[in-house]
């Protein structure tokens, strides 16, 4: 569901403005937490899930905007600190939610969880419908009609668009699928058996470089954002991988506990350097008018290339629990490679 209502995203985005999608669905998202709150069985939570990813049709949108109001000078830094405020708060989440569990009980402590979930979710819509400002010079009326065959229309137009784009944006999109079919599975999924079981850590220390290695990551986010301005976005997307490369090497060798809490922190830096050069070029390429549509495209092709991701990387961890990571470290050289030669960086920046 998540992967359908991208393009369409992207189209509305695109023709009808990017606040009003925004912040309708939002609203709509906040509510759909009520399903988690009086869940009764699992066909609960399943149509909460589905309402959820119907209304993240809005992500094309929000990326947009976020695009659409970063001037490209400091468009790095924006993006880091975009990056960094949000998840600071959140730091504090697992022990909120160990608190009430452990005060109320399993049950009646997740619904006291997600009955917070909800109000957070209805004040953030509270704080978008009041402060976000529409970016998009011209925008249209909603045509409830038009919209019936919006996916048609998308499609057609998203085809239109991708002729006359920068072929730097096809080869990033090529990246950002590589990275959801592999290195997200991997990392997000599997890091955490491989550590413990294969390795032999504890849970403790595996959540204390979790959380370290996160801390590491948020602290470093602001001057890895000012590096990209400084130095440019294409050698921020190489100087990434080339950290990436031998720290996955590293990390075979390593079984030390203090050794790994180093390993991940660098991997974390590398992430976080990788996301914002990333998506500061992205905005860099894709002219403001057509930034939904392409926007909405390549989420949609990460999507698809993260379904078998998990499936692979399993099957690659039961043959052998490095193979994973080693396939991480081939396909880093192979996007290493392709940004070398293939992603060129704009002299002129879109605005």
């Amino acid at each position: 569901v998540l992967s359908l209502v991208q393009i369409p995203g992207g189209y509305i985005a695109d023709k009808y403005g990017r606040k009003e999608l925004i912040v309708k669905m939002t609203y709509i998202l906040a509510l759909s937490n009520l399903f988690y709150v009086f869940a009764l069985n699992y066909w609960f939570p399943l149509i909460g899930m589905v309402i959820a990813s119907l209304c993240l049709i809005y992500q094309p949108a929000l990326m947009a905007i976020a695009a659409d109001s970063s001037p490209p000078e400091v468009r790095g830094i924006t993006f880091a600190a975009m990056d960094v405020i949000p998840r600071i708060p959140a730091l504090a989440s697992p022990i909120v939610t160990s608190l009430l569990i452990k005060r109320y009980g399993r049950m009646l402590g997740l619904r006291v969880s997600y009955t917070l979930i909800l109000i957070c979710y209805l004040v953030g819509a509270i704080i978008r419908h009041l402060y976000l400002r529409e970016t998009l010079e011209k925008p249209l009326r909603i045509d409830i009609n038009e919209l019936k065959s919006v996916f048609k229309h998308s499609i057609r137009k998203l085809i239109e668009v991708w002729k006359i784009l920068p072929k730097s944006v096809v080869f990033l999109a090529i990246l950002w699928m590589i990275s959801a079919a592999i290195e997200e599975p991997v990392f997000r999924r599997f890091a955490s058996l491989y550590v413990c079981e294969f390795l032999g850590l504890s849970e403790v220390k595996w959540g204390i470089i979790g959380s370290f290695s996160t801390g590491v990551g948020l602290a470093s986010a602001l001057l890895l954002g000012k590096l990209t301005d400084v130095i440019g976005r294409k050698k921020s997307i190489i100087l990434s991988y080339m950290i990436f490369i031998p720290t996955i090497i590293f990390l075979f060798l390593s079984k030390s506990f203090y050794l790994l809490l180093i390993i991940f922190s660098v991997l974390t830096i590398s992430g976080f350097l990788y996301s914002i050069a990333w998506r500061t070029l992205e905005a860099d390429l894709i002219p403001r008018e057509k930034r939904g549509k392409v926007i909405g495209s390549i989420n949609l092709l990460a999507y698809l290339a993260s379904i078998p991701g998990s499936t692979i990387t399993g099957l690659l961890y039961e043959f052998d629990p490095k193979m994973p990571f080693i396939a991480c470290g081939v396909f880093g050289f192979l996007s290493l490679l392709i940004t070398l030669f293939f992603i060129k960086e704009p002299t002129i920046k879109e605005v």
